[in-house]
Order: structure tokens, then sequence, then C-alpha cells
């Protein structure tokens, strides 16, 4: 009977999880909903629409499954400039088009539907919950229970800025989908199935996003080196790469043989790809590089150098002490300021590493997490231009959160619990904030001279709140006019403390049992 009830409990955490997550759906209402339409498109503040970065993929999508090109006709290219690059006298999406595509099958339902927008922006959804569980199966190959597993994927989902960017268009999510796909992958045993599973989740994450490549770095180098074999004979070492290494490759060369055929047909050369070209500002063309020099965030740090550059890269060295403090510490986007819970995953990674079983798995999560810190620290703009927390390190975010069960499990009472339910509770109101409203939050220096400067924190968020405007579909069809926006973000909060309840709850019962 016991049994039986843990199980109805945890079925229901999971469905109240689901809707928790639909509940920062954006939308409004429309015909039925609108921004569904060609002439519905809207680029209010908190909208699907609200920054190119969703709408330059989204519009990708629906020149595929409308016209079957790759290519924009105009009312596309200026919905999405400038995030859109010029070949010839043709316009495309300067994003790589992994997102764009896996949102094909869901645009072709959506459209049955006569909502092809809300439909394609589920994908993101789906995503976001397939990484709960991933996480929770991360959690788990520490020795957790699988109710603390699903606490850490709880502690990401809702108590980080990912919970916001579940409602997006955009990248994070398919990549932290790959990345941690990789990682598990990485700790199986190195055979040819397993080499080639890999190079295909590898070669899926470059065409989500090509930085993606730099995160999954330090788990190539682990799985090219679990296929050499060493072998002593007499005064000289013996160094082989098995045979099976060569799956690696195979399991990359379909998606990248596709990618290069995509930048074939757009670009004119299978390497050349958009981001190389640079943006495009529709109507106003070159004249937008102009533009662009006097609004980018990092360009008020940047030294221009006459030096000869051997390869030039988006990764600046000097960027990286203000690149740390921005990510890490200040209040315009650091996990201490968005997300004070996730830091807990610090401490259980601690932990970990000090038990000889776990510590191979913890040094490549940690290894995962230093290089996507490393690599945006280094990164022209670690701001994310106009969002919300860190958006850049959301794939961190997920491999810090898998730790946190670990802390519980080593801290076996209950006032680390309250603390960590406490930090979880705090972190989710914040998060709620921008599911709820807008992820187009200014650099500071943007944001202070505008000509009428807002806030550059998540108090852009809670005016927002204070206003009763929200972009919640649910929220805006059902429930606007009949309760406070600030009820419906308290209800929110109040439900992913439940759910941490529920699944500590019975992890706990189900040690004192024993």
């Amino acid at each position: 009977m016991g049994r039986f009830f843990s199980k109805i409990i945890s079925f229901v955490t999971l469905v109240l999880s689901v809707i928790l997550v639909v509940g920062v759906v954006k939308g409004d209402k429309g015909n039925p909903i609108f921004f569904q339409k060609e002439s519905q498109r809207d680029a209010r503040v908190g909208g699907p629409f609200e920054s190119t970065n969703n709408s330059s993929r989204y519009v990708l999508t629906e020149a595929i499954v409308e016209d079957q090109t790759l290519f924009l006709n105009e009312q596309r290219t200026r919905f999405s400039s400038p995030d859109l690059v010029k070949v010839g006298d043709k316009y495309v999406s300067i994003f790589t088009p992994g997102i764009s595509f896996m949102a094909v099958p869901f645009y072709i339902i959506g459209k049955i539907f006569g909502l092809p927008q809300l439909f394609s922006y589920l994908l993101t959804t789906v995503l976001a919950i397939l990484n709960l569980l991933l996480i929770a199966y991360l959690a788990t190959k520490t020795g957790v229970s699988k109710y603390l597993g699903l606490l850490g994927g709880v502690v990401f989902l809702f108590s980080s800025n990912a919970l916001s960017y579940s409602a997006t268009f955009t990248q994070h999510h398919a990549s932290t989908l790959f990345i941690l796909l990789c990682l598990l992958n990485t700790l199986q045993k190195r055979n040819f199935l397993n080499n080639l599973i890999f190079g295909f989740c590898f070669a899926a994450s470059l065409t989500v996003d090509l930085p993606n490549a730099f995160t999954l770095l330090p788990l190539a180098v682990y799985v090219l080196y679990k296929n050499i074999s060493l072998e002593g004979q007499k005064e000289r070492l013996k160094i082989s790469l098995k045979l099976s290494f060569v799956a690696v490759f195979l399991g990359m060369l379909p998606l990248i043989s596709l990618f290069a055929l995509y930048n074939k047909a757009t670009t004119g050369s299978s390497t050349s790809l958009a981001q190389m070209i640079g943006r495009y500002n529709y109507p106003e063309g070159d004249n937008y590089k102009q533009q662009l020099e006097t609004r980018k965030p990092q360009d008020s740090r940047e030294e221009k150098s006459q030096e000869f550059e051997l390869l030039k890269t988006p990764f600046e060295t000097r960027f990286q002490a203000s690149g740390f403090y921005i990510l890490m510490l200040s209040d315009e986007r650091s996990w201490l300021y968005y997300s004070p819970v996730i830091l807990l995953g610090f401490l259980g990674l601690f932990f970990a590493v000090r038990q000889e079983s776990l510590r191979n798995i913890t040094l490549l999560s940690f290894s995962l997490i230093v290089m996507n810190i490393l690599i945006y620290t280094m990164w022209g703009d670690p701001w994310g231009g106009w969002s919300f927390g860190p958006r850049y390190l959301i794939p961190a975010v997920a491999v810090m959160a898998a730790f946190v069960p670990y802390l519980l499990n080593r801290w076996r009472n209950l006032a680390v619990g309250l603390l960590v339910l406490a930090l979880f509770t705090y972190s989710s109101y914040l998060s709620y904030l921008g599911g709820l409203t807008t992820n187009d939050i200014p650099p500071k220096q943007e944001a202070v001279h505008l000509i009428e400067p807002i806030p550059w924190t998540y108090e852009y968020n809670r005016s927002f709140i204070e206003k009763n405007q929200s972009s919640s579909l649910l929220y805006n069809i059902f429930l606007k006019g009949k309760i406070d926006l600030k009820i419906y973000h308290y209800l929110l909060t109040a439900g992913a403390a439940m759910v941490f309840l529920s699944l500590y709850w019975q992890d706990y019962s189900r040690r004192t049992k024993k």
C-alpha cells in the first residue's frame, strides 16, 4: 500500500511539474490565440518574438514548411533583422539551423490546429522537461535515490533562468540536452555503439550552437583517451588507438554532412558559416555596421588593435576578469543574484570528488562546468545581449543541479533540507519573475543610456508584475481580470516549493524506514 501511495505521489509530482512549466508558455488572447498568423506578428516586450534570436530561428522553420526553402522572403527578412545574413541578393538566418529543423514536425502539427507558433515553441518546453529527466538520471549516478534525482531536475528547471528560456525559441535547452547526453554517454564503457552515439550527439550539439564544441572538448578528449591502449614491450611503450574510435566520426558524419549541405545551399560553401559573414540589418544594409558599433556592450571595453591576428576568434582573454564578474558576481547576470540555490552544486561537487567511486563522474561534470564558464567569460558579450540571467550558462546549471541532491544525501537532516528549500523557493520566485514577464533585460551600460532608463536587473521584471502585465498564455486567457498577477506568481512559486517538498519527503521517508 505504501509503495502504491508513493507511486501516486511521484506521478502527481511529475504532472504538477509539467503544469508549472506550461504556466510560463508565452502567448495572449487572439483569434484564437495571438501570434499565430503572419498578420498578427508582434515584437512586444514579453511576447514570443520579443527578441530576434527567437524570430530569426522561427522564420527559418516557417520558410522550410511553407515555401520549402532555406531563404527568407522580404516579410520574413524584415521580421528577423538584424539576426540575418545577406548572400548575394538572398537572405538567410544568421543562426545554425538545428533548432529550426527540429521544430519542423511541431510546426506542421501546430498548423493543423491553427497554432504553428505555439506548437513550434513547445519544442523548447519538451526539451526542458527531457532535461529535467536527464538531470535526475545523472544525479542517480552519484548514488542518490530517484526522488532526490528528480529533485535535482526540479532545481534546474524551476530555480534558474532555465525556466524562462523554456518558453523561447532559442538553443539553450537543446544545447543542454545534447551536452547531458554526451556526458552520460562518456560514463559508459567505450565500444563501437557508445562511440557512435557520442559522435552523433556531439555533431547534433554543433548544429544547435557552435560554441558547444568548446564546452564538450574535455569529454571528447576523455573519449579519445579511453580509446587508447598502452602496452609495455620490454623497454618500449606501445600506444595504439582502438578501431572502435572510428565510430565517433561515423556518428558525426550524417549530421555534419547535412550541416555542410545547408551551408553550401545558403552561403555557397560547405565550410562557410552564416555567422562568418556577419549580420545584415534590413533594409539599412551596411549602415547597420555603424549602428552596431555604438550599441554593443562589449565595445566600451574593447581596445582596437592593429596587430596582425593569426586566428580571429570571439574569445578574448583580456575580457575574462570582467566577464567572470558579470557571470558570477554581478547583479546583472550572476547565479549569486539570480539563482543562489545553484551554488550549492559546488558543495555537492566538492564532497563527491572526495569519494573515489565518484571521482570520475565528478571530474567530468566539473570539466563541463568550467569550460562553459571559461568560454563565455572570454566572450565579447558575456551578458548575452538583452537577457534574463546568464543564459549562456544554462548547460552548466544543469550539471550543477545534478549535484545538489548529493549534498542533501550527504547531510541527511531536516535543518539542511529546510535551508535548501528556502534557497530553492527564493530562486524559484526570481525565475518566475522572468518566466511570467520578459527575458529582455539590458546590460547596465545600455540601460542607463536609454532615453527612458530602465532597471538592468530583475527589478525590471518586477515592474511588469506590479502593472499586472504578463507574457503567460494561461494567465492571459483564463485568469487575467480574475486574479492579480502577483497571486499567480505566488501560486506558481508555491507549486514549485510543493514539488520540492514532495520529493524530499518521499526520500526522507524511504530512508527513515530502513
